[in-house]
């Protein structure tokens, strides 16, 4: 009987050890949880955000300027194969420079962090590319799709303006049929967050920055995703 209860002793302190690890693991982890949101809510209201102070419509001064990130929106006129390769066509006249016009933003960081790089995506990969301005000849020359174009204009601080050029032909200024906006921006803040804004452009209005992931950015900007939906339209 003594071994019985010797027995009894150590299996109900194990048990009870085990419940109170079991108790503690529990409250660890709702602590983390709530130490994580009670994160997010702050880095949410303090989140970057960039929003318009200064419009120019077309028929501005389209010379380069300086401290400008400048993007040219092109319709793709034409998918195809060349063997294994696959080429896209764009206007003929989209290599010379006279056949362009352009809108003009000075966009403000209104939030309470500080942007690291900003990114301009394509929200109609199966109209339209995003190429940068003075490197779009490369692209184009070289019949090829481009979905993101990064911002050489780094560590926007609170307070501080970014100035960006998007450049169409004459012509062939790109809307969304869905009446969606044509491009997002990216910032990447400085605690390595990745936040989206809806850009409508080149209307003059721009939406509210949401946190967002490394993963949905590259599966908006993925060529070779896009390319096997070129071939298979019906993966769209």
């Amino acid at each position: 009987m003594d071994w019985l209860g010797f027995l009894g002793s150590i299996l109900s302190g194990i048990i009870g050890g085990l419940f109170t690890f079991l108790g503690v693991k529990v409250t660890i982890k709702n602590d983390d949880k709530k130490r994580k949101k009670e994160e997010l809510d702050k880095a949410v209201e303090k989140r970057p955000r960039l929003e318009i102070v200064d419009y120019k419509g077309f028929n501005i001064e389209k010379d380069k300027s300086d401290n400008c990130f400048e993007i040219t929106l092109l319709d793709i006129k034409q998918f195809y194969c060349e063997g294994s390769r696959a080429c896209f066509d764009y206007d003929k006249k989209s290599t010379d420079n006279k056949n362009y016009n352009c809108v003009e933003y000075t966009l403000k960081n209104t939030g309470m962090t500080e942007i690291v790089e900003v990114c301009v995506t394509s929200n109609l990969p199966k109209n339209m590319s995003v190429f940068p301005y003075e490197g779009k000849d490369f692209f184009i020359t070289n019949k090829m799709i481009n979905y993101d174009v990064w911002s050489d204009h780094k560590y926007i601080k609170p307070g501080e303006l970014f100035n960006i050029k998007v450049h169409y032909l004459n012509d062939q200024v790109i809307y969304s049929n869905l009446g969606n906006p044509t491009i997002t921006l990216w910032l990447l803040d400085i605690n390595g967050r990745l936040w989206s804004q809806s850009f409508s452009c080149p209307d003059n209005e721009v939406g509210v920055p949401h946190l967002n992931n490394i993963n949905n950015f590259r599966a908006q900007t993925s060529v070779e995703t896009a390319i096997q939906c070129f071939k298979d339209p019906m993966l769209w």
